[in-house]
């Protein structure tokens, strides 16, 4: 999958919390525009603030992209812990990370959770129209 940095998402308060945020983390889109994934270029493991910021960031992004997200997912460079996972899993959002052989892993959200929080994620109020 080749991922494009999108610093945008078209809306100029996302533009500025791109720019609040590069020194420390870089957001990417999918070339089909419609997920959403937030990676920390950290090299150490994630603590239990970076997943929450990874988190926070994605919430915030995911209304203003120009395309409503079906997926959001945070990559790490390592696995966070368990009950981190479980965090981003609460939201409907993936959790990445990079495996020794460099290759990547995808832990991905129980499905129903993911359609219950894409109202949240599209900004359209009530997650339980959207399921």
């Amino acid at each position: 999958m080749r991922v494009l940095i999108s610093p945008s998402y078209g809306h100029p308060e996302t533009r500025r919390h791109w720019a609040d945020t590069v020194d420390r983390q870089v957001d990417f889109t999918v070339p089909r525009h419609d997920r959403l994934l937030a990676a920390d270029q950290r090299a150490q493991p994630p603590t239990h603030g970076h997943v929450r910021q990874a988190l926070a960031q994605l919430l915030d992004y995911a209304p203003h992209s120009p395309v409503p997200a079906q997926c959001l997912a945070a990559l790490f460079p390592e696995p966070p812990e368990r009950e981190d996972i479980e965090l981003l899993h609460r939201y409907g959002i993936d959790s990445i990370h990079r495996e020794r052989s460099n290759s990547f892993r995808r832990l991905p959200a129980p499905s129903e959770g993911r359609a219950l929080m894409r109202g949240v994620w599209t900004g359209r109020g009530d997650a339980s129209r959207t399921v």
